[in-house]
């Protein structure tokens, strides 16, 4: 299904109103807990900011590649999108 607004939530809160997190999603909740709270205390996130000439994307992705830097015109179909104009 992807990402989408508020899915993060039971990751960062322990929210009662979904399904129980399995053994892989706790490991991802804990690794994004680790990165918010660095970015709130640090102001900074553990990869390079997204610019312009460089638009750095981070896939919080649970599985086989974990999280990781990804291309992200070709995640979010931006070639697909920009045709529709």
């Amino acid at each position: 299904m992807g990402a989408a607004h508020t899915f993060e939530l039971p990751y960062l809160f322990g929210l009662d109103d979904f399904e129980p997190l399995t053994r892989t999603q706790h490991r991802l909740s804990d690794r994004m807990i680790d990165i918010w709270t660095g970015f709130a205390h640090k102001g900074r996130a553990p990869w390079k900011p997204t610019t312009p000439a460089a638009p750095n994307t981070q896939s919080l992705a649970s599985g086989p590649n974990g999280i990781r830097p990804v291309d992200f015109a070709a995640n979010h179909h931006y070639a697909f999108w920009t045709s529709l104009r």
